[in-house]
């Protein structure tokens, strides 16, 4: 029993001194509060790693995202992703649009059906509010972390509707220290899948035109509708 004890402790010093040392969450939530109003535009390097659980195999592909807010309900997220799985997705209105550019083909779904999720999902952390984020999830500090030489805060949500849950287990947020915006998200799925996305030389409220933001295509590009 003593040892057990005396094992504990020290599992647990080096947790309590990351979380004396992490950002409080009322700091973190204050920052976001005070940033959303202003913001417009995200423009970033992403490399995003997903994990398969079925099979347990890790795959990483890197591109670029930009995002726009150009008014409440109006926002655009267009992501672009080299290498041999090259593709291009872009939301906006509710609808998602995926460009296999090596198939000549964009296959679009409508996502009405999944109502607020949508919105809720697509600019988590980036222009949402302190106070939008604990409306829809439960918050808790987790530790301080280094990443990319920065100190960084890292949280986890738990999304509070059953809707939500249905779809995601929880998301963990890595919040640089004096910033509102996440270096880095993971998002666990129910399956055990899980998403975890980098940003680099990330551009906030930068120019960035509606025609960026759009599919380029060539001409004999095919349109399907899977849900169809």
């Amino acid at each position: 029993m003593l040892l057990n004890r005396y094992v504990s402790s020290l599992i647990l010093l080096p947790l309590a001194a990351s979380l004396a040392d992490a950002e409080s969450l009322a700091a973190i939530e204050a920052r976001m509060d005070l940033t959303a109003p202003s913001f417009k535009t995200v423009n970033a390097k992403i490399k995003k790693t997903s994990f398969t659980k079925v099979i347990s195999d890790t795959t990483s592909e890197y591109g670029t995202i930009l995002m726009k807010r150009a008014k409440a309900n109006d926002t655009w997220v267009k992501i672009e992703f080299t290498g041999a799985d090259e593709r291009v997705a872009v939301f906006h209105d509710k609808k998602y649009e995926s460009y296999l550019p090596k198939m000549k083909l964009v296959q679009e779904y409508n996502l009405a059906q999944y109502g607020s999720l949508v919105d809720q999902f697509l600019l988590l952390g980036f222009g949402t509010s302190g106070k939008a984020l604990a409306e829809k999830y439960e918050i808790k500090v987790v530790k301080q972390e280094e990443l990319a030489g920065l100190q960084t805060t890292r949280i986890e949500l738990t999304p509070k509707s059953k809707e939500a849950r249905e779809h995601l287990e929880k998301i963990e947020m890595w919040i640089p220290e004096g910033q509102s915006h996440p270096l880095q998200q993971k998002l666990h799925f129910k399956s055990g899948n899980y998403d975890l996305v980098t940003y680099s030389d990330l551009k906030l409220n930068g120019p960035l035109s509606d025609d960026m933001l759009k599919l380029k295509l060539p001409s004999g590009v095919k349109r399907e509708f899977p849900q169809r």
